[in-house]
């Protein structure tokens, strides 16, 4: 009898008071996701390009591991050499690539306070910082002075990244046209390597779950909710870097079912570097020694 007292109380404390509190915490919490709209759910033929490397990892070099805490965007500029990154400790850091990636040198550049993520320069060698929580910053070529450009984006907030599809922006005529669509994965930045061709960085590949989540709202705020308390339910997979012409026609994909989160990706001389999210370095990947090859 004891016994059986015993595993019936175990069976409430552990199965249905936790359900009963799932459920409480689910009608309290104010985040309340809305139906996208009914085209956004149409998925097309997926465009995949004719040259593809799928083991982005086999052969890859890590530049600054423990040095750069999820560097999220990567800048190149060409006149010093140096790559711009922003972490997550505040630090918009620079980095030295050598042949070697063990002789890579970094450099804590300027810390904004805040979370660096996009990162762009300007017209006079200054770095714009997209910070998620300071705003929109411009930092002087020599790291000596940072303004507050603006801290709200004073227009309409749009994503596009659940469509899988980037847009093209006609500044001076006000027009927007779809540059590429149907993607492999989910778009995050976008990086021009100076040579004709633009790098789409994926962090992550179209899968079930991300499907789900984005047609009912409902998973989506379950999965709001286990972040909020530390749990990542979002499958995050087959990470990695596209890269387009000119005009959005895809030429290579270079992704690995093992790598997740790569927010950034781009061609400087020989190398694909990608950053990320959630690592703890760069990856770098000698495109000559390991290229896209036909799909066989």
């Amino acid at each position: 009898m004891p016994l059986l007292f015993f595993s019936r109380r175990f069976y409430i404390f552990s199965t249905i008071i936790p359900f009963i509190a799932s459920i409480a915490l689910y009608r309290v919490d104010t985040f309340d996701p809305s139906h996208l709209p009914a085209n956004a759910l149409v998925y097309s033929t997926t465009s995949i390009p004719p040259l593809v490397n799928d083991q982005l990892l086999t052969g890859a070099e890590f530049i600054g591991v423990g040095l750069l805490n999820k560097p999220e965007d990567i800048a190149y500029d060409r006149d010093s050499g140096l790559i711009y990154t922003g972490c997550v400790d505040g630090w918009v850091k620079r980095v030295k690539v050598m042949e070697s990636a063990n002789d890579s040198v970094v450099e804590d550049w300027v810390n904004t306070g805040g979370r660096p993520l996009g990162l762009a320069f300007g017209l006079h060698g200054e770095v714009i910082v997209a910070d998620a929580y300071k705003g929109l910053l411009n930092i002087s070529d020599d790291g000596r002075k940072t303004e507050l450009l603006t801290d709200e984006a004073e227009g309409v907030r749009f994503n596009v990244t659940v469509r899988r599809r980037c847009s093209k922006y006609y500044i001076n005529e006000e027009r927007v046209e779809v540059f590429i669509q149907s993607l492999p994965g989910y778009p995050d930045n976008i990086r021009y390597d100076g040579d004709g061709h633009y790098w789409i960085a994926m962090p992550s590949g179209v899968t079930t779950l991300w499907k789900l989540s984005f047609r009912y709202p409902f998973i989506r705020k379950l999965q709001a909710l286990a972040a909020k308390y530390g749990f990542n339910t979002m499958i995050m997979e087959n990470a990695g870097a596209l890269q387009v012409d000119l005009d959005g026609k895809p030429i290579a994909l270079y992704h690995d079912p093992k790598h997740s989160h790569v927010t950034s990706g781009v061609k400087i001389g020989k190398y694909l570097y990608c950053g990320s999210l959630l690592g703890s370095h760069i990856v770098r990947l000698d495109l000559l020694k390991y290229p896209a090859q036909k799909r066989l």
